[in-house]
């Protein structure tokens, strides 16, 4: 998206959460109007190594390019005009402006630029940057999320947020997404129509599944979250409902969405079936050793892996099977191969990472499979089990695990940190 129209938004120094908290004492550079900004910017995560621009209405007076955590400093910034903090990635340009006044010399202005202050940016500015902008920010940010969350929580920098605010910036990112059109255009859509806002979508409760299982919270932590987003929306437990609903139909849609013939009714049956295998799964991994981690999150990603395992054993299929037994023994492969993979990768490194995981195993996965492998044709086969033998070997025990050694050496991983090893002396490399 090229950069839009330049903005002059204006931030009060209260209007940007503990922007003013650095003050140092009077000294000559104060008496030259200089202060320091501090920024992160972000999209569904942070903006690395993207361009950004402090500038007036004349020139650029600072650029530069934001660091591994998405971060800006500018310093000597000038506090007697206009300025406008613009940061410029291949997708998007995401603003916020400090009008004269809104730092004082020797202060430090903290914020965060993310999409829902670029909205309140360009509004602001298209009502002709009348009245307070921290009052505008909190209506409309309240217009656009369906949440009362107040400007200067919106506004602050990603490290400065509470839990739930977090939380809802990331799931309309989620939303902002999953559509067709630019970022920019659907918020303003929401912006302009009464009857829309985040929490009234349609999808809203499988973004915020999806933003909370990203952020790896145990299941626990993940309903106090939703049941205080719900008390603050009004809804009065449609929030909390619309979220468990995703939940409990989390593998269900990510099945469908893998295999489409899934989703056809009269196979109901067999996406309960691979669901059950699937939970069996995370249940054996559970018990394998790991790490100190919340049992839910281990037996979701372990759920989450046997889940792309058994579509990478179905994919040949175009249709439903009319007897599913006749795969078990092809999907006790799979299972077998997930359930072996955390004996060998460290399960706390893929968790909300199960496509990425997937990804990584796949060149394992087909290594053995004869070219003229046909999943059809094994289930139509007179003796499935030879024609396993000798078309689809899944890989397990040592094999398994030198290839994951190769393919994590591969991709330029660290291999300390992605493998579990019982003798770590033997670590190659090392």
């Amino acid at each position: 998206m090229r950069p839009r129209i330049t903005l002059a938004l204006a931030l009060t120094a209260w209007g940007v959460n503990g922007c003013a908290t650095d003050r140092i004492a009077s000294t000559e550079v104060e008496n030259e109007l200089v202060g320091v900004v501090v920024g992160t910017a972000e999209d569904t995560a942070s903006l690395v190594a993207a361009r950004w621009l402090l500038a007036d209405s004349a020139s650029t007076l600072f650029s530069g390019t934001t660091d591994s955590l998405g971060s800006i400093v500018a310093t000597r910034v000038p506090v007697d005009r206009d300025l406008e903090l613009l940061v410029l990635s291949q997708a998007e340009t995401l603003r916020i402006a400090i009008p004269a006044g809104s730092l004082l010399p020797g202060d430090t202005l903290r914020l965060g630029v993310n999409l829902l202050t670029d909205a309140v940016s360009r509004a602001w500015e298209y009502k002709g940057r009348k009245g307070s902008l921290p009052v505008f920010g909190d209506s409309l940010a309240r217009d656009i999320l369906g949440l009362p969350f107040s400007w200067p929580e919106l506004s602050a920098p990603r490290g400065r947020r509470s839990q739930d605010v977090t939380t809802i910036l990331q799931t309309l990112n989620l939303q902002v997404r999953r559509g067709a059109e630019p970022p920019w255009k659907h918020l303003d859509a929401l912006a302009s129509d009464p009857s829309r806002n985040l929490v009234r979508d349609s999808a809203f409760g499988l973004d915020l599944a999806q933003t909370l299982r990203n952020q790896g919270l145990a299941r626990d932590s993940q309903r106090l979250v939703v049941r205080r987003l719900d008390s603050l929306s009004g809804e009065q437990g449609r929030l909390f409902d619309a979220w468990d609903n995703a939940i409990q139909a989390g593998d269900s849609l990510l099945l469908v969405e893998l295999l489409p013939w899934l989703g056809q009714p009269e196979v109901g049956w067999f996406l309960r079936y691979l669901k059950d295998r699937a939970t069996s799964t995370g249940q054996v991994v559970l018990m394998q050793p790991r790490p100190a981690m919340p049992m839910d999150l281990v037996t979701e990603t372990a759920r989450r892996l046997s889940m792309r395992m058994a579509v990478r054993a179905l994919q040949d299929l175009s249709s439903p099977p009319l007897d599913g037994m006749v795969l078990a023994r092809l999907l006790d492969e799979a299972d077998s191969t997930a359930r072996e993979t955390f004996q060998f990768l460290r399960i706390e490194q893929w968790f909300g990472r199960d496509r990425e995981l997937d990804e990584l195993l796949e060149p394992i996965v087909l290594l053995e499979r004869s070219p003229a492998w046909s999943t059809t044709a094994y289930v139509e086969a007179l003796d499935p089990a030879a024609m396993l033998a000798v078309g689809w070997i899944f890989p397990h025990g040592e094999p398994l695990r030198k290839a994951l050694e190769k393919r994590v050496g591969d991709l330029g991983l660290d291999l300390r940190q992605y493998l579990v090893w019982n003798d770590p002396g033997k670590v190659p490399g090392l």
